[in-house]
């Protein structure tokens, strides 16, 4: 069996957490930010929390051109030196309008990288071992849930904003430091797979057989980021002051414990068996959170949450990965975080405008609601969703 800890993967990944780590050190406190600092309402600190994501969304149009144009090595350095630049400016923002410009460069640069990394990870694990290395990767990001909304929260509540965005500037540093020491194959493209990458062709953007796979994952992903772009404020509400935290943590610990599991499952059974039970799972855990009322439920939800939108996520991203072929590999994964950007940017959105109307009980039953639809869909649609590229 081929290794899989490779220094190449073992750098990629390493790039993969700082980047995460950058973005969910910010996506726990922007919108509390936006209301502390611009003296914002609920929706406009839901744009400031959504636009990131946003930002990454556009990133998708130029990525997978990058990717097949540029080198891999290129494209992963060109989106960290936006990502360091955009973190650089955060403190000097003067207006709301002008921290939301800087929030969606950010996202711009950060879904660049994103792309390089699973592009590279999904070129270099061996194809029997997709699933392992895919979840492993993937686990670099999980840690980062844990990590930085627990730091930031705890941060934010003492109002040191300026903290977090100097610990943002130095983790994009240390993700730039090994790259130069990344050694990766070259791909050679022909004229007519190079062609597919000039202009903006559908084409050259969209992987249409990764599509089942990547529309599952954006349906988990709005419904998780409208519930936590606005999660901390909640338990405020409730006069738990840093109980929020938790969630973040525990939520990763789940994740961490289970995804071992649910890469060898990947690899010997397919995506199927693993989904269904976890969408079941990530209902669960929205229906408890919107009965939180003390740690012990809130701690419940998280367990619930990181097994079901875990899962979901390692299946769905490996999916993609086994059944695109090599020189489509940057395409095929931009389409599936051009989807899971799309309901990641849309979920704050969407909650800081029902926020007012549902409470943030409502909103939970809500995005519980749209998953409970997701479900039964891939109960109705599960051959699309098989990880067999034949």
């Amino acid at each position: 069996m081929e290794r899989l800890l490779t220094r190449e993967y073992l750098i990629t990944t390493l790039a993969n957490f700082v980047n995460a780590s950058n973005f969910y050190l910010l996506v726990a406190v922007t919108a509390g930010y936006a209301i502390d600092r611009f003296e914002a309402d609920s929706a406009t600190a839901g744009l400031v929390t959504g636009i990131f994501v946003v930002g990454a969304l556009a990133s998708r149009l130029v990525a997978a051109r990058m990717l097949g144009l540029l080198s891999y090595k290129r494209t992963l350095v060109i989106g960290l030196t936006i990502a360091l630049a955009s973190s650089l400016f955060y403190p000097f923002a003067p207006t709301v309008g002008l921290f939301i410009l800087v929030r969606a460069v950010h996202g711009f640069g950060f879904g660049i990288v994103v792309s390089a990394t699973s592009t590279i990870i999904a070129d270099i694990v061996p194809a029997e071992r997709i699933g392992q290395g895919m979840g492993y990767y993937q686990l670099s990001a999980t840690v980062a849930t844990a990590i930085g909304p627990f730091v930031a929260i705890l941060l934010s509540e003492v109002g040191n904003y300026t903290l977090i965005f100097l610990i943002c500037t130095g983790l994009i540093l240390l993700a730039l430091a090994p790259v130069p020491f990344l050694r990766l194959r070259t791909i050679t493209l022909g004229p007519e797979e190079r062609e597919t990458f000039r202009g903006f062709k559908l084409r050259g953007l969209i992987e249409v057989p990764a599509l089942p796979a990547s529309t599952l994952a954006a349906l988990m992903y709005l419904s998780y980021a409208a519930v936590i772009a606005f999660l901390a404020l909640f338990v405020l509400d409730l006069g738990l002051p840093g109980v929020a935290s938790w969630f973040f943590l525990v939520y990763a610990l789940a994740v961490i414990v289970s995804r071992p599991f649910v890469g060898r499952a990947f690899d010997r059974r397919g995506a199927l068996p693993i989904v269904l039970p976890a969408l079941a799972m990530l209902i669960l855990g929205l229906v408890l959170l919107s009965l939180v009322d003390g740690i012990v439920l809130l701690v419940a939800s998280a367990v619930a949450c990181g097994l079901g939108a875990g899962a979901i996520q390692a299946a769905t991203l490996a999916t993609v990965a086994k059944i695109t072929p090599s020189h489509r590999k940057g395409i095929g994964t931009t389409t599936y975080f051009l989807l899971a950007d799309v309901g990641y940017s849309i979920g704050p959105i969407l909650a800081g405008l029902m926020l007012p109307l549902l409470g943030f009980r409502g909103l939970c039953l809500m995005m519980g609601g749209v998953i409970l639809l997701t479900l039964l869909l891939c109960i109705t649609q599960r051959r699309r969703l098989k990880s067999d590229p034949g």
